[in-house]
């Protein structure tokens, strides 16, 4: 996992020294389940990932957040995830967004599974 040199000792006498810190993950907890979960799925849609969540947990997510996440992660920036057409709403609705995970997405997501083990042997010591 990458480390970032920071300055350290700001607020106390002495010289101040560099250490290595772990950078944060590339992905929050929510965003890399909704990553995980539409690489599962393949092709997909945000209300199928909504879904398949809700039912898989039992627990309640909020659609915005859902959807601003998958929003985000397809954005320029991140290409987390790659938009690959629309599709008919089978009630007549508005066209569903598909989208489909890059490589880049799925390295964020080992990256992230890595980062919340190494927490998690942190806090086991």
């Amino acid at each position: 996992m990458p480390v970032k040199l920071k300055k350290v000792g700001a607020l106390v006498r002495g010289p101040k020294k560099r250490i290595g810190f772990r950078e944060e993950p590339p992905l929050g907890a929510l965003q890399a389940y909704i990553l995980q979960k539409m690489d599962e799925l393949g092709e997909t849609f945000g209300y199928k990932v909504l879904e398949e969540m809700m039912l898989e947990t039992g627990e309640w997510f909020d659609p915005s957040l859902v959807y601003g996440s998958i929003r985000k992660m397809a954005d320029k920036e991140h290409k987390f995830l790659e938009p690959t057409g629309t599709r008919r709403s089978p009630d007549g609705g508005p066209p569903l967004k598909m989208y489909r995970v890059t490589a880049a997405g799925r390295a964020a997501i080992k990256a992230t599974a890595a980062y919340y083990r190494a927490v998690a042997d942190r806090l086991e010591r």
